[in-house]
């Protein structure tokens, strides 16, 4: 959690990768820190050798929430 949550702070402020990526203004940004790090900290449980491998072989599939009540769904 704590890497997830340097991600987002350091894209947040030196236009890391997260924010570079998202084509978006910084108040559009901040206000979907707990998207982002929802995002951020899937991608990083994703390179544990056993859920990288379950995913890849299709029988695990990884999910976020965020309270926001507005629904997302990313690929």
């Amino acid at each position: 959690m704590r890497q997830a949550r340097w991600t987002v702070s350091e894209g947040l402020t030196n236009g890391g990768t997260i924010v570079g990526s998202l084509s978006m203004t910084i108040s559009t940004t901040r206000s979907m820190v707990p998207a982002i790090d929802v995002i951020a900290q899937i991608a990083n449980v994703k390179t544990h050798p056993s859920v990288r491998l379950g995913t890849e072989q299709g029988g695990l599939a990884i999910h976020g929430w965020v309270s926001t009540g507005d629904p997302v769904s990313m690929s």
